[in-house]
């Protein structure tokens, strides 16, 4: 019977510690890495430049056209690499509670994205920049 009772247990143990964590959880306790004393409940999107992704001239378009919001208290930007492949010009003299500088690439590796993004906190939803939407992306951002 105790053999019966540990397996139950053990099965038990599994199911609830490998539980997949949200992408916004991701995002969350990548936040609060760098910005211990920061309030991530305020924000509604995240707004990632990223020099992942196919279209660089996509990315770099995304790139400037975001800067715009920067004043925006509710939108977190991450900025990831270096700027060799993305213009990260707008965000160079930038030093803000709302802006994470990523050099070392840290947020890539959570694999939430896989170019620049716009990250709806609200209810999750993921937006890439493509070649296709680009264009019409303060949209998304507004939204």
């Amino acid at each position: 019977m105790s053999k019966i009772r540990y397996i139950i247990g053990l099965c038990c143990f599994l199911l609830f510690s490998c539980q997949p964590t949200s992408h916004i959880d991701k995002i969350k306790k990548y936040y609060e890495e760098h910005r211990p004393k920061g309030h991530f409940e305020k924000y509604k999107k995240v707004i990632v430049i990223s020099e992942l992704g196919k279209c660089k001239k996509c990315n770099s378009q995304f790139s400037l056209q975001s800067a715009q919001y920067l004043n925006y208290n509710d939108i977190l930007f991450i900025v990831t690499g270096i700027g060799t492949k993305v213009d990260i010009s707008p965000y160079i003299d930038i030093s803000k509670e709302d802006l994470i500088w990523d050099i070392q690439s840290q947020f890539d590796n959570l694999n939430i994205v896989k170019a620049c993004a716009i990250i709806d906190l609200s209810n999750g939803k993921i937006t890439e920049v493509t070649p296709e939407n680009v264009d019409n992306i303060d949209i998304e951002i507004l939204k």
